[in-house]
């Protein structure tokens, strides 16, 4: 497998979604064979609707969402190319996501510290009037260095008119859940979710359908009643939704016996607003109090070799490039 300057060897599947495969390998020089660096490999079906690309979307859109967002805390395009049935999408690669580090009552520095990262990066996409539609802790890489970059941006979009059904069912905000009108906001919400997971050990939400999810977000985020966007969904007369109490008030409850701390349940109360219009942007979440007591990035790469320098991830980590 080769593109105009490199070829790539060693190809091992690291996994398999709905949206291609994504494999790792060894980056080489084209004309001498010297490998350069180890990256990861993603391979999708071309534009046409199929079992490998579901919703038809287009690689070369991918691609170009990559080239446009350069950030420390977003993953970095490396080459692409394709040939008659696939495009090949090359980036750098990490063996860790946050997914892996998702350990009960993790230190709340620690979180501090990833999520500020996590902000910082969506603040760099969404600051480009760009939505990911799918932040959740898998798609969030880290470095040995104890970087954080998000990855996947199979689903990106700067077209606010087009379906918004799209991410990961327990990370979409209402107005993805509704079909309603939507923003970049959307990724907001998703990392507001990752928060609450991270600080208090569980999901927020824990449904397995998606009428289920909106009847959980209404009980404990809403009413939705009132919420313009969501009220002019299409979808909105398919659903029949409990009301009559104040707005957040069963979501506050929740946070009291989860925490103690103020920015904590300050910086949720603003990410989970189910009203996109008046929901915290991505650089007031950076901004926050919250994440003004954050440490640097080695100390999530300290906390990772703490956990247990002997497991999995800690053997990764020390050979990570």
């Amino acid at each position: 497998m080769q593109s105009e300057k490199y070829c790539y060897t060693d190809l091992q599947q690291i996994a398999n979604g709905a949206f291609g495969i994504v494999s790792r390998a060894v980056q080489r020089d084209i004309l001498n064979q010297k490998p350069i660096q180890t990256v990861a490999i993603k391979q999708v079906s071309y534009k046409e609707q199929t079992d490998r690309n579901p919703i038809g979307a287009d690689p070369d859109l991918e691609i170009q969402q990559m080239q446009n967002c350069t950030n420390q805390n977003v993953i970095r395009l490396l080459d692409s190319f394709a040939d008659e049935n696939y495009t090949y999408i090359i980036m750098q690669y990490h063996p860790v996501s946050l997914q892996n580090i998702m350990f009960p009552q993790l230190p709340l520095r620690v979180v501090q510290t990833i999520m500020h990262q996590v902000f910082c990066g969506i603040n760099a996409i969404n600051s480009r009037h760009t939505a990911h539609r799918d932040i959740k802790p898998s798609n969030i890489m880290i470095s040995r260095t104890g970087v954080l970059q998000i990855a996947d941006f199979g689903q990106a979009t700067s077209d606010f008119e087009q379906t918004n059904n799209c991410g990961t069912r327990i990370y979409r905000a209402p107005e993805s859940l509704l079909s309603a009108k939507f923003n970049e906001k959307v990724d907001v919400f998703s990392a507001g979710l990752i928060v609450f997971e991270l600080v208090a050990g569980r999901p927020l939400f824990t449904a397995s359908s998606e009428i289920e999810l909106i009847t959980q977000q209404n009980a404990i985020l809403g009413p939705f009643e009132g919420v313009l966007a969501l009220e002019q969904s299409a979808d909105w007369p398919k659903i029949l939704l409990e009301s009559g109490w104040e707005k957040g008030e069963k979501l506050r409850e929740i946070l009291q016996n989860v925490s103690d701390d103020s920015d904590f349940k300050e910086l949720i109360l603003g990410c989970l607003d189910c009203d996109s219009e008046t929901r915290w942007t991505a650089e007031m979440c950076m901004d926050s109090n919250f994440c003004a007591k954050r440490g640097q990035g080695s100390l999530i790469q300290r906390f990772l070799y703490y956990q247990d320098a002997n497991s999995v991830n800690g053997r990764i980590l020390g050979g990570v490039d």
